[in-house]
């Protein structure tokens, strides 16, 4: 296993103590400071400093690493150089997205300290939970499986001189892959698999970025100035 993916699992193995500290935080806020009174308590400017950082820079972090970064890398690097740089880049992404949802929702609960919800306060509650849980399956379960299968994936191509070299869109890469697929059973099935598993990567990314536009359209709707 080439250094990257080995620093990827070692990262991935604390993963477990983000999920542990997440769910106690989330819980801990909701119990603590969900009240029974019939009329929720203003939040402070610090709450809402709080908040708001938290879901703007998880949102932004989202559009960027989705449709800016990730585009750019695929279309300037080889093949296994952007795969090398997502296995770096991940871990990071949806722990710290993790986090950042973690304090959204533990913040809006505190903002929203009574038993009694309107709708809309639940729909954006929801939105939060879809987010963070989206983050979560993707940190702890769905990129390790997706590069444990591309370690394998990419050792067959490097056996084959395919993917260490040549932009990672290009045809020539794209026909040797599909030359490849033509002639090995094994690496077809590996490919296959690798792709789904990056299909319900992608899936749950972007459920976590339309969760958290529904979050948000609640939320300036509710903004009475700029």
């Amino acid at each position: 296993m080439t250094a990257p993916f080995h620093s990827f699992y070692s990262f991935s193995f604390s993963s477990r103590a983000w999920l542990v500290l997440v769910t106690c935080l989330v819980t801990c806020v909701s119990v603590a400071f969900g009240g029974d009174g019939e009329e929720p308590s203003p939040p402070g400017t610090f709450i809402k400093f709080v908040h708001l950082t938290a879901i703007s820079s998880h949102f932004g972090m989202q559009v960027w690493v989705s449709f800016v970064s990730g585009v750019l890398l695929l279309k300037s690097t080889s093949r296994h150089t952007f795969g090398h740089v997502q296995s770096y880049m991940f871990p990071a992404y949806f722990g710290l997205g993790s986090a950042l949802e973690a304090v959204a929702l533990a913040t809006f609960v505190y903002a929203h300290n009574s038993w009694i919800w309107e709708w809309s306060v639940k729909v954006q509650a929801s939105a939060l939970v879809v987010s963070l849980f989206c983050s979560l399956a993707e940190l702890v379960y769905v990129v390790p499986m997706n590069v444990d299968i591309m370690t394998r994936m990419y050792k067959i191509e490097r056996d084959n001189d395919i993917g260490s070299v040549g932009v990672a869109t290009s045809p020539e890469v794209r026909g040797q892959i599909s030359e490849l697929m033509a002639r090995d059973v094994n690496y077809a099935g590996t490919y296959r698999r690798f792709f789904k598993w990056h299909g319900v990567s992608s899936l749950l990314n972007m459920t976590g970025i339309a969760a958290n536009l529904i979050y948000l359209f609640y939320m300036t709707s509710k903004l009475q100035s700029l």
